[in-house]
């Protein structure tokens, strides 16, 4: 039995090896593009082909079509019908690879109305089925957590801080007044947040009760198009 253990460890740290491997070949910095659908019939359409292999054609309608006509390159690109969980199916590969050891960090940028939170967090008070990347990886993560529990133990703690006006805050800070961070240079990591707050999770609920948290502590101002916009970045 401890012969046939080995050989199934060793098999499975080869898959491990092997899946994280075709990951890095994919490119360690992969760039999507989401569509989100004209709320406006009035909107003109500006999409003129979308590739399979993540190539984007745009028309400027101020231009003449010879003149007007842009190409964008992306890993891929979700047209306005996809999903999220669509769109979560590229990153997910990711979420395997953090349980292997590795750094991945996943983030949305955009202008203010560009659907970045609905991407990342679905809608408020949405259903399961608009859950977005956020929370689709958290649940994929605990899943794999529990799957190998027989064969090894994962703590899993959750830090939320954001950068306003030049200044690292920490979101989840008991000190709502002092919570400003230092950043600190390390030998062998680059740059680290040692007096950032560290809060243990088991669960994805118990994560979505931090980010709950951290959002009522963030920093916000009125746009044009949002009367409360997110000054900073998290």
């Amino acid at each position: 039995m401890a012969t046939k253990a080995g050989g199934y460890n060793r098999v499975v740290e080869e898959n491990r090896k092997l899946f994280n491997m075709v990951q890095d070949l994919k490119g360690n910095i992969r760039v999507y593009c989401r569509i989100i659908p004209l709320f406006q019939a009035e909107s003109k359409n500006i999409i003129d082909f979308i590739g399979e292999d993540g190539s984007l054609f745009i028309l400027d309608p101020s231009k003449t079509l010879k003149d007007g006509r842009k190409l964008f390159q992306f890993n891929r690109v979700f047209g306005p019908k996809a999903g999220q969980d669509e769109v979560f199916k590229d990153t997910q590969p990711l979420i395997r690879s953090v349980m292997d050891g590795y750094n991945v960090c996943i983030f949305a940028y955009g202008q203010t109305g560009s659907r970045k939170t609905y991407t990342m967090s679905g809608p408020s008070g949405g259903t399961s089925k608009d859950m977005g990347i956020n929370y689709l990886a958290l649940n994929d993560l605990f899943r794999m957590s529990n799957d190998r529990k027989d064969i090894m133990t994962y703590d899993i703690y959750v830090q939320m801080v954001e950068i306003y006006n030049e200044q690292v805050r920490d979101l989840l800070a008991e000190d709502k007044i002092d919570n400003k961070l230092e950043i600190r240079s390390c030998n062998d990591d680059g740059l680290s947040l040692p007096d950032a707050t560290l809060r243990p999770v088991t669960s994805t609920t118990d994560v979505l009760t931090l980010v709950k948290l951290g959002k009522v502590n963030r920093a916000v101002s009125s746009t044009a198009l949002n009367n409360r916009s997110s000054r900073s970045h998290r």
